[in-house]
Order: C-alpha cells, then structure tokens, then sequence
C-alpha cells in the first residue's frame, strides 16, 4: 500500500514538473531592443558593438521554445552579413558563430525542423505582385534560410521526412525565382540549388549513379565559382 502511494505521488510531482516547465518557456520570439535605424544602433563605432548588443540574454535563450527560437533567429538583425563575404558559405558561417540564438537552436534536435517550417511560409512572390510588404518578402532572409538550411550544423538534424518537405519547398522556390524574370539574380537562384543538390546528394537512390553523383558533388564543392553548364545540369535534376 505504501510502495503504491509513494509512485502515486512520484507521478503526480512528475506531471506537476511537467508543468510548470511549460509555464516557463517563452512562446513568442525575442524582442531585440537595439535595433538598426535607432539612436542607439547609429552611436555604435564598431561591428563588434552591434553583434553584442544583438545577443540574447542566457536567462531568456534558455526559455524560448523551439519555434519562438527560430522566430527570434529569422528577425536577427545582422543576418545580412553573410553577403558580405566572397563566400556565401563561410559568411553564413561566420553569422552562426557570431550569434548565440543560431548557436542555441542548432543543439536542438527540434532546431533545424523549426527553421524548415519557416522556410516553407517565406514567401518569395516577385515584390509587383505584392499587396504588402513584410519580412517574408526580404529575398535576403530568403537565402539566409537556405545558406543556414544547407549548413551541416542544421541539414544534419533533419529527418527524411523533413528532407522530403524540405525538397518540394525549394522547388516551388526555385522554380517561382526562375519564372520571375528580372527580379531573381543568378545569386539568388544559386543558394536554392545548393540546398536542392544536398537534399538530392543525400536521398535521392538516383544519385547513386556515378555520373550524376559526380555532378552534384562538383557543383556543391564549386558552388560559387560553378559555370553555366554545371548550373543547367544541377536544375535539370532538381526538376525532374
């Protein structure tokens, strides 16, 4: 009778802690409070200044859910500087490590699935069709998602089923840049066929075939300095 009161009280404590852990976490993204085009943005003096005043606090990181975390990720106001660097790859690198909410959401193993749900809402409609304009439409945090979706620190945390999402997302992408003459850049269109190549790279059975596996991996290696033909070959297999 007492071992039986004892566990009825152990899963009672359990379903309370439970609790009160969901009460603590956060459900809505970070607010930066210094933000770019403020007073306080414009007095800083230094890159350094900005990348500090852009970290979150340890006692509310800890606390954002998972989706207010990727939320708070996509509203980073230096997420630009990745086009800062000649390569798009090693900028975004250094985005990542120059940020801990970046940092933080790649431990989680929710993390890159929270980012893959983002990146399937952004929209990347030509800005003429537009009635409004909103973050969705910054076709900058549309190839930041892709460049922090096709890291390995996030592309390694999706699941095949995420993969399989994942793959149809930058299609519609990709093939709605293409479509929108004149608003698109070859820079653009590249970043959604990086992450295709790698979501193809990594399920596809077809890309075990020799000459097509060799394709793809060029273009991945290459990536910026890839040549028309290899960009052709890499769209063509995408779609298909």
């Amino acid at each position: 009778m007492k071992t039986k009161i004892n566990l009825i009280l152990l899963l009672l404590l359990l379903v309370l802690s439970a609790g009160m852990a969901a009460q603590s976490l956060i459900n809505v993204p970070y607010d930066y409070p210094v933000k770019p085009g403020s007073e306080q943005w414009a007095a800083f003096t230094s890159g350094q200044q900005m990348v500090d005043a852009c970290q979150i606090p340890s006692d509310i990181l800890s606390k954002l859910s998972t989706k207010a975390l990727a939320e708070t990720c996509l509203n980073y106001p230096l997420y630009f500087e990745y086009t800062a660097y000649n390569s798009e790859r090693d900028g975004i690198n250094k985005v990542i490590s120059g940020f801990n909410g970046l940092q933080e959401l790649a431990k989680r193993s929710d993390g890159a699935s929270a980012l893959l749900g983002l990146y399937e809402k952004v929209s990347v409609v030509p800005n003429s069709l537009l009635k409004k304009s909103s973050e969705d439409q910054d076709l900058l945090r549309v190839g930041y998602l892709e460049l922090l979706l096709s890291n390995n620190l996030f592309f390694e945390g999706l699941t095949n089923k995420d993969l399989v999402k994942l793959k149809q997302a930058v299609i519609n992408k990709y093939e709605t840049k293409v479509n929108a003459k004149g608003t698109y850049s070859m820079f653009s269109i590249q970043k959604s066929l990086l992450l295709g190549a790698k979501i193809i790279q990594k399920t596809d059975t077809l890309s075990r075939s020799s000459l097509r596996q060799a394709t793809i991996s060029r273009f991945i290696d290459l990536y910026e300095r890839s040549d028309p033909q290899l960009f052709t070959d890499i769209s063509r297999i995408l779609c298909e």
